[in-house]
């Protein structure tokens, strides 16, 4: 069978003088594919994501490799015959990736459980520890401190209650502490980040009303609730991120339908830590000259220019269905430009990055390119508007798309190289390749615990037998000149 990963660029036209170019990948597989976290890593931009093509079966994880002229130039899966959703993504200041994976293996005495898998800056498997509990475990977001790695998620009972918990594990994976989070009806908790306190978003519902309010709760780090804010408008307000800012400061982002119409509109607030007061917010998508739908508020970034960068996904606006969005705005909250990037069909945004060259780089999913029935979307500019036309503080739709650059398939094999075989006898380590190659390179690298090469050689008619490996944990790989079969680990007696 052929399982293809297509890689779509679709070149935006400029005919705009003086704007710079914008410009979309979208790259899958004929399975679901999607998008769940982007980051810089030692200058080249990765992509974490899921994928039921290829893999060991079920679901698993796959990383995207771009090169620095951002072309995707490699990709990499994670997985085991169960299925494993990566649910998010965490990095340190030593190039540690630290993912948070839902597991079901369909025969644990357990329901959904999760994993804590930790790849190197070479994207090396380090450790990785399943986390077994009684129920349905939702793993919902990880964060990573100088001394501990934060997990937030959600567990559902047999009698369908749910409760939400922050538990903290030291970095051997080893749980330190666990917290509930608990005392509001109808609750919701969607977010936090680590500052001196643990700051936690969310929704509940208060006693004297029907409607969902957005909830604050700043906790120390023993777990003790040590401050809260209940913010509520006219209608519901739905969490979605928060993130700190500078001074103290953080941001709350989510959607709300209290300003306007009962569609609801993306929300975007800045709070002091110390008080816990809100210092602004705005309310942004509804405009009386068009139909008005849905419009979901994601994240926001920070741009070279110290303007705040507003991401959301649109029903209102752009070229059809869902599409991404941006708005620009002051310091102060105050309105500059907004814009819309999308295609004929649903593009859901997931992320919106600041890159280290000043450009913006929305990352999501589509289902617009007919590579499978959802791929990767992303966009990358270095300007979100057209114009500074300030009008209802509604966002400009994108000029039409015109050119279907290249498509790229590659083959199960070409994409995965099959798998190869490790034995051991007394002090030989065997590597065994058992498809065929005929004139066909076929090379193994050794990497050591910390990602460094060790040894690297030829495989000869499928086969190479290694001396001298000392005691201990080491990462195999092997490669041709089309295809890289991902990192196994193996422990060398």
């Amino acid at each position: 069978m052929r399982a293809s990963f297509t890689i779509l660029m679709l070149w935006m036209a400029v005919s705009l003088v003086g704007q710079d170019t914008s410009y979309y990948y979208s790259i899958g597989t004929d399975g679901n594919d999607e998008a769940i976290y982007g980051a810089e890593v030692n200058g080249r931009f990765v992509v974490f994501g899921n994928t039921g093509q290829v893999g060991s079966g079920g679901s698993d994880i796959y990383i995207l490799h771009f090169d620095e002229g951002f072309k995707v130039d490699s990709f990499s899966v994670i997985g085991s015959s169960a299925n494993e959703r990566l649910v998010d993504v965490a990095t340190n200041s030593m190039g540690l990736n630290y993912l948070l994976v839902s597991y079901y293996d369909g025969y644990s005495e357990t329901d959904y459980d999760y994993e804590l898998i930790v790849l190197d800056s070479s994207f090396n498997e380090l450790s990785i520890k399943l986390i077994e509990e009684e129920g349905t475990q939702n793993p919902i977001q990880i964060q990573v401190s100088n001394e501990l790695i934060y997990v937030l998620s959600k567990t559902i009972s047999g009698t369908d209650e749910s409760s939400y918990s922050l538990t903290s594990f030291d970095f051997d994976l080893d749980k330190v502490d666990e917290f509930s989070i608990e005392g509001f009806d109808s609750l919701t908790v969607a977010s936090f980040y680590i500052a001196d306190d643990i700051v936690i978003f969310g929704s509940h519902k208060p006693i004297d009303s029907n409607n969902l309010d957005f909830i604050v709760l700043k906790y120390n780090v023993q777990g003790d609730l040590i401050n809260q804010k209940s913010l509520g408008f006219k209608r519901n307000e739905i969490p979605e991120s928060i993130y700190g800012y500078q001074d103290s400061t953080f941001f709350i982002v989510g959607s709300s339908n209290s300003r306007f119409d009962e569609d609801y509109d993306a929300f975007i607030g800045l709070m002091r830590l110390d008080e816990m007061e809100l210092i602004w917010s705005k309310t942004l998508g509804w405009n009386p000259n068009v139909t008005n739908r849905d419009e979901f508020g994601i994240n926001s970034v920070i741009g070279s220019n110290k303007n705040i960068y507003f991401g959301l996904t649109t029903e209102t606006y752009g070229e059809g269905g869902d599409d991404f969005h941006c708005y620009e705005l002051q310091q102060d909250g105050s309105y500059i430009q907004g814009n819309s990037f999308g295609l004929s069909t649903d593009e859901v945004l997931v992320q919106l990055i600041a890159l280290a060259d000043s450009s913006l780089l929305f990352l999501g999913n589509t289902e617009s390119n007919n590579g499978g029935p959802s791929d990767v979307f992303i966009v990358r500019t270095k300007n979100i508007g057209f114009g500074n036309e300030i009008k209802f503080e509604s966002i400009r739709d994108t000029v039409s798309i015109v050119d279907l650059v290249t498509s790229i398939a590659l083959t199960d094999d070409q994409a995965k190289g099959g798998d190869f075989e490790v034995l051991q006898s007394g002090k030989v380590l065997s590597v065994l390749y058992g498809r065929e190659s005929q004139n066909e390179r076929v090379r193994l690298y050794i990497y050591g615990i910390n990602g460094n090469l060790i040894y690297t050689d030829d495989l000869q008619n499928g086969r190479l037998d290694v001396l001298g490996l000392k005691t201990g944990l080491y990462f195999l790989k092997l490669e041709s000149s089309v295809w890289t079969i991902p990192s196994k680990k193996i422990f060398k007696y």
